[in-house]
């Protein structure tokens, strides 16, 4: 069984300098995460994965045109680690941050992302609007 998350990309987004703010909040959010999850730079991505096993790879590019629709796919084994989870809620909370910023452009969607659970909780419609408004 795996973990699927992912991002559609409704319209493009077309203002690099609120995008690359969007991506400094990210950053600061991985950075709260650096002993979990491991961040290494590309030329063109960020690549966030799973400390110890890093064959699970989200990609998050630093310019926006080449953002596109994308699908993550964690992959576990049984009964879900610890670190398949942590990986999944940040990943999902990356997710998130994107559609706070641009939440008429991007959607978002989740299969199988209760085996995260604790480390992942689901976020309210209460709390998807405040984001949102904030």
């Amino acid at each position: 069984m795996s973990v699927f998350i992912g991002h559609i990309l409704l319209t493009p987004i077309k203002r690099q300098k609120r995008y690359e703010q969007v991506l400094y909040e990210i950053l600061q959010y991985l950075k709260t995460h650096e002993q979990e999850v491991s961040i290494k730079f590309n030329s063109n991505y960020i690549m966030i994965s799973p400390t110890l096993t890093g064959y699970d790879v989200i990609h998050i590019p630093f310019h926006v045109s080449h953002l596109k629709t994308s699908y993550f796919r964690i992959n576990h084994s049984g009964d879900c680690s610890n670190e398949v989870k942590i990986f999944g809620s940040v990943g999902w909370e990356i997710l998130n941050i994107l559609k706070e910023h641009f939440p008429s452009k991007v959607y978002l969607f989740h299969e199988n992302l209760e085996v995260c659970a604790p480390a992942y909780k689901p976020l309210s419609l209460k709390e998807q609007l405040r984001r949102q408004v904030s």
